[in-house]
């Protein structure tokens, strides 16, 4: 059975003030940690900072998953007025077989992302920002992450990105994908992701920094929204066992629905459909994007691939008021 937990983070954002807003967003997080494994390896105990642990698991509270886990990954949402800020990020889970958790860097990443967000208001800034923070921080030892922030401006529409590896988001306009954030890879498997580990021995250990990605390496998107627009943020998780056309009907399919004829209802249901969807694949024998990328690079990875599976659903509509 996976952990999973669900709400509705807001309903109309922002609430009117002396500017006018164009939209209101309607926003729902879904996210479920994959099933316990023994790790290899001992992994060492979680040090954290405690305003992270503090600021991590009020994070999932207010999302509605109190005493929940996501896994490897880790999400926030924030609100500034007339802009929102969401992301997304997946720790490297190649890290437990050195006794590390990959919990630790993504739940790190996301902390400063979420201090910088207010002073860093472009996504590429506010993730180069919270990088530096995690270099910085002698409580976060060792781990990498992927990456994906969004800033979405409700007066104006535009929507500015920075997604680095294989977390990222699509827009669904008019039951079709408009767009998609191109995935980054070295190769198959081994997607672009910030990194901190030490080279050296003794009293000569440094942090390298000249073979891990950067944020400056990040994709960078801008567009500007419709009424109408959703927007679907994830982690491989989603990416790898859902196929974006999925993602697409099961928007058409909720936006159908007599009952779901509110912002924060539709968001609500497609996120816990996503979910839902993820789960059933992950366990299944259907043909996965996972394994028609994996047969492309002649490895036999039949059916679905079991991870931890993270989604945000921001809904845009215009304002009548």
């Amino acid at each position: 059975m996976l952990l999973c937990a669900s709400r509705r983070v807001a309903a109309t954002i922002p609430q009117r003030t002396g500017s006018c807003s164009l939209y209101s967003l309607h926003v729902a997080a879904r996210w479920a940690g994959k099933p316990p494994q023994k790790p290899k390896v001992p992994l060492r105990p979680f040090i954290l900072n405690p305003d992270i642990v503090a600021w991590r698991d009020k994070t999932l509270a207010a999302l509605g998953g109190a005493g929940t886990t996501a896994g490897d990954d880790f999400l926030f949402t924030r609100t500034f007025d007339q802009r929102f800020v969401l992301a997304v990020a997946d720790g490297v889970s190649g890290w437990s077989d050195q006794g590390i958790d990959p919990a630790q860097f993504s739940q790190a990443l996301l902390y400063y992302a979420h201090l910088h967000s207010s002073a860093a208001p472009h996504p590429q800034d506010c993730l180069q920002q919270a990088y530096d923070s995690v270099l910085a921080d002698n409580q976060v030892n060792l781990g990498s992450s992927t990456a994906c922030i969004l800033s979405l401006d409700a007066a104006s529409g535009l929507l500015t990105s920075a997604n680095l590896g294989d977390s990222g988001f699509c827009i669904v306009r008019d039951n079709a994908i408009a767009y998609t954030s191109p995935v980054q890879a070295h190769y198959f498997n081994c997607p672009y992701q910030l990194s901190k580990y030490k080279i050296g021995r003794g009293r000569n250990l440094l942090y390298n920094t000249s073979a891990m990605d950067s944020p400056r390496a990040a994709d960078v998107h801008e567009q500007t929204l419709r009424d109408g627009d959703i927007i679907i943020a994830y982690t491989d998780g989603i990416f790898d066992n859902v196929w974006l056309d999925e993602m697409a009907q099961i928007c058409n399919l909720v936006l159908k629905r007599p009952e779901s004829d509110s912002g924060d209802t539709q968001a609500q249901l497609i996120a816990l459909n996503i979910a839902h969807h993820t789960r059933k694949r992950m366990f299944s024998d259907d043909e996965t994007p996972f394994e028609v990328e994996a047969r492309r690079n002649r490895i036999n990875f039949p059916g679905g691939k079991v991870d931890d599976a993270t989604v945000i659903v921001v809904m845009v509509k215009e304002r009548t008021d």
